[in-house]
């Protein structure tokens, strides 16, 4: 019997990231020293422009962590709101890509690659609602925050600035900055 070819479907993104981000495998000690990775992260200063919210997401515990108050003004969601929403804010024709280009950053931090913490950058610029209903154009530049003892990615960055005033077009940009050599994007 001849196998009929079947189109090649792309799971639901959502889906795709967190079944990817459920399989991260970290260093087995990782539990003993997480709470000082934190403390890092936490005790750093950053500097936040108006236009800028900025948040960190530890994928060891599986949660956001340490986002700015400038979320409220940019999105128009108040701080102490679970963010764990912000993927499903984004344009729908742009929601997919998103995606995918989420996973792919993420294979980034795989210890192989051996990326440095607020060394390399992945950025994208989309389409997400404001809390008032209508769309804003963010550019999200992401990276590697911390990394385990195996120099996996643990937690990472994302800054993000609303450049709705500097871009108008429905065209999603990506970007890569980084002096880490072998990875195809």
């Amino acid at each position: 019997m001849q196998k009929v070819p079947t189109k090649h479907r792309i799971p639901p993104a959502k889906q795709g990231l967190d079944r990817f981000i459920s399989s991260m495998i970290f260093d087995p000690w990782l539990y003993v020293y997480h709470p000082q990775l934190l403390r890092g992260i936490s005790h750093q200063s950053f500097m936040i422009l108006p236009n800028q919210f900025l948040y960190f997401y530890d994928f060891y515990e599986r949660q956001m962590i340490h986002y700015n108050a400038n979320i409220k003004k940019i999105l128009g969601y108040d701080q102490e709101e679970d963010f764990s929403f912000l993927y499903h804010l984004i344009h729908p024709a742009d929601r997919v890509m998103v995606y995918l280009f989420t996973i792919k950053s993420l294979q980034f931090g795989d210890s192989k690659y051996n990326a440095k913490p607020f060394q390399d950058t992945f950025s994208i610029d989309f389409r997400i609602k404001h809390k008032n209903g209508n769309y804003i154009r963010i550019l999200r530049q992401t990276g590697s925050a911390a990394i385990d003892k195996l120099n996996n990615m643990v937690i990472s960055y994302s800054l993000n600035t609303d450049i709705s005033n500097i871009k108008t077009s429905s065209g999603i940009g990506v970007d890569y900055t980084g002096n880490t050599l072998g990875f195809i994007f």
